[in-house]
């Protein structure tokens, strides 16, 4: 039986899911055991009775303590708090059943050498090595009341199988650690074939984002696909999530001669997180200002050329 890294792991995970993953580790041969995530979900009286809480809470409470130091009878103050005490017990009550009563909708599994996730009810595992990660998808959120931040990813292998990874803010220490996990494995093999790819002349696809010789192709941009040259593009300015996230890249700012800028969104792009060092590496080709750019930040490697 392979060894286990227990100081990775987040939380104390039931027994049987410890030794699933062991289990498929040591079957696919995917090293230590370093993470498991697991995502469920909850019957909707259980998002109800939460969202009621929040609400009896809010404004329950102060009508308590208004009631409470008022001229009302001792009747009248014990009724509005028996009352607003049983919608809070009621709420509670369906948030605890539906907590016990979450269906697990997936369980992901992060080793030294590679993932392996099992997706709803599928009799088989999903499983990858980072040597055969063909593309990895990193989906960012954004609003106007929170920073930018690491929502999800996932990863497609050169052989088609995906994995959705998973997604949302109470795995965000699991999707900070698998982003870095995921850099840092793919990058040293993933940037130098870009690289090359790019210099022997043939376009490099991030998704509805290429990279050429002849210049940064948007499908977002009018008409679709087409190509801004080199030579029209003035500037190209890099936005970043925050360094307690990774410090990646999550937005880049095109400036364009005569034209009004253009934006490339990171979010979803297929390999993203290495755009911003093939867009650095062309751009210095072609006398392009790069700003923003951090060599040593978010996955970017020390040395972009």
């Amino acid at each position: 039986m392979m060894a286990m890294s227990t100081g990775e792991l987040d939380e104390r995970q039931p027994v049987n899911d410890q030794a699933q993953a062991l289990l498929l580790g040591e079957e696919f041969h995917l090293g230590a055991l370093e993470q498991v995530s697991r995502s469920r979900k909850l019957p909707k009286y259980a998002a109800w009775g939460a969202l009621c809480g929040a609400i009896v809470f809010v404004g329950g409470l102060p009508a308590v303590i208004g009631v409470a130091a008022g001229p009302y009878t001792h009747v009248s103050k014990a009724v509005v708090a028996g009352v607003v005490s049983v919608l809070l017990a009621t709420c509670c009550l369906l948030v605890g059943v539906g907590l016990a009563r979450a269906t697990f909708t997936s369980r992901l599994y992060r080793y030294s050498d590679g993932l392996a996730q099992i997706v709803g009810d599928e009799a088989e595992p999903r499983v990858t090595r980072w040597a055969d990660v063909k593309d990895f998808t990193v989906h960012l959120y954004e609003s106007d009341e929170v920073a930018p931040r690491i929502d999800g990813f996932r990863v497609t292998t050169s052989l088609g199988t995906t994995l959705p990874g998973v997604r949302g803010q109470r795995h965000r220490r699991e999707l900070r650690a698998l982003v870095a996990e995921a850099d840092r494995n793919l990058a040293p093999r993933l940037v130098p074939a870009m690289t090359e790819a790019y210099e022997s002349g043939a376009p490099v696809s991030f998704g509805r984002v290429q990279v050429s010789k002849e210049g940064i192709t948007l499908s977002a941009w009018p008409p679709p696909g087409a190509l801004a040259p080199w030579s029209q593009v003035k500037s190209i300015h890099m936005t970043h999530i925050a360094s307690k996230y990774g410090d990646y890249v999550h937005e880049i700012i095109v400036g364009r001669k005569g034209m009004p800028t253009e934006e490339i969104r990171v979010d979803g792009l297929a390999n993203g997180i290495f755009l911003p060092l093939l867009l650095a590496h062309a751009a210095a080709g072609h006398g392009v200002m790069v700003t923003g750019y951090h060599k040593d930040g978010g996955g970017i490697p020390s040395n972009p050329s």
